[in-house]
């Protein structure tokens, strides 16, 4: 199984950011989120998922996702982990 010390984190030594900034961060991310998924819905035509065959979009999207769990957990740089959460979640649509 694997493990993670995620939930033994009570303090940090790196500097804490307002209220302000971590909504602002949040929503930022979440019009992101929007926006391509707009994008996705204006410029993909149906038919062209259609056309895949099952198992090369089941492979190709389960590969994008361990891609991106793969940057955003080897990664400390919030960049590397912005684009690794994008290969998660941009495939869900």
């Amino acid at each position: 199984m694997i493990e993670s010390n995620v939930f033994d984190r009570t303090e940090t030594n790196d500097p804490v950011i307002s209220d302000r900034l971590y909504n602002f961060t949040i929503g930022g991310v979440l019009c992101w989120g929007f926006l391509v998924n707009w994008l996705m819905v204006l410029w993909i035509p149906v038919e062209n998922i259609i056309a895949i065959s099952p198992w090369a979009f089941f492979i190709g999207y389960f590969a994008s996702c361990f891609f991106g769990v793969y940057l955003f957990r080897s990664s400390d740089d919030p960049i590397v982990s912005f684009i690794g959460y994008n290969f998660v979640v941009v495939p869900f649509g």
